[in-house]
């Protein structure tokens, strides 16, 4: 099955005119060699960028490591409160209220008497 509207790209084979292709090449290689240099001061940005990124990415962890053992316990202690009252509730219990100032916290100010 031939389509007559077929698109021709003879004129973009390389092996038909070698020489002009390579032509080509040179001259796109000729523009581009001047854009390639790297001015000496970009180059040691650069490579001290990098070192700041791993100075910045490892205070970062540092400074992050104390909150996430911090949550940790924070959520045992919310699972064990919430433990503890699912088992005053299944039995039936009716806690003191320093039970539930020890099992809760003992600084919440918004309890009423």
């Amino acid at each position: 099955m031939r389509d007559p509207d077929k698109i021709d790209f003879s004129p973009l084979d390389p092996s038909r005119n070698a020489a002009r292709w390579e032509s080509l090449i040179q001259a796109t290689l000729a523009r581009a060699r001047p854009l390639a240099t790297v001015h000496p001061l970009f180059s040691a940005l650069a490579s001290s960028g990098r070192v700041a990124l791993a100075l910045a990415a490892s205070l970062t962890l540092l400074a992050w490591l104390p909150s996430f053992f911090a949550e940790a316990k924070h959520e045992r202690a919310s699972t064990d409160a919430a433990t503890q009252l699912a088992a005053w509730a299944s039995r039936g219990e009716i806690p003191v209220g320093e039970n539930v100032f020890t099992t809760f916290g003992a600084g919440a100010s918004h309890v009423s008497e």
